[in-house]
């Protein structure tokens, strides 16, 4: 929000920048009132917040757009992504789903084009998925998206993948993020604000 900024820029307190624009403080100033103002000073509405969305849900909405436009050994390379930042942020406390069933309902079901209903042995993996699944706006989180690299530079055995791969990887997740905040749910790409290490 462009308010927010000037704001932050121009002074220490926001009661005081509103002064200065002349809008009179008021501890009775509601949300509806400072995007009367926003209105004001941009020429538009504020957009209205998205609606809540997990990591997990959003990835399906980014597979789904996804598909539309790339080819299918880009779709594989895309949801291999996906999967590992999915799983990467989910809240596990014990070992049930595994990550082979975790990544068996991602790639065959979830991030696929899901004709149909999901086969029986996937319902339950993928029900615990939507309960367990964060909000997207942890996305914006420096120990989240360290564990999230974390798991893309790596192969499914541990070892670290190649450096093409995590770079391939990286820039999957790089294009996720900016589909977040084209949706609303991150302010900036968390990527650009911080040094996380050389790909080599």
């Amino acid at each position: 929000m462009l308010l927010s900024v000037y704001v932050h820029c121009l002074t220490d307190s926001q009661q005081a920048a509103l002064a200065k624009l002349g809008w009179v403080s008021s501890k009775a100033k509601t949300e509806e009132d400072l995007s009367e103002l926003d209105e004001i000073l941009l020429g538009e509405p504020r957009p209205p917040e998205p609606a809540p969305c997990s990591i997990y849900e959003l990835a399906i909405a980014y597979a789904d757009d996804k598909r539309k436009t790339v080819k299918p050994d880009t779709m594989r390379g895309v949801i291999e992504t996906l999967t590992k930042i999915v799983v990467a942020t989910l809240n596990r406390r014990k070992t049930w789903p595994t990550h082979v069933q975790l990544g068996q309902a991602l790639t065959t079901w979830a991030l696929s084009d899901r004709a149909g209903a999901p086969p029986n042995a996937l319902g339950e993996v993928l029900g615990w998925m939507a309960d367990n699944s964060p909000d997207a706006g942890v996305l914006r989180d420096p120990e989240v998206l360290g564990k999230i690299l974390d798991h893309l530079n790596r192969r499914l055995d541990g070892e670290p993948a190649s450096p093409n791969v995590r770079s391939r990887r990286r820039s999957a997740l790089f294009n996720f993020l900016e589909y977040a905040i084209a949706q609303g749910h991150l302010p900036a790409n968390p990527l650009l604000f911080r040094w996380w290490g050389e790909i080599t």
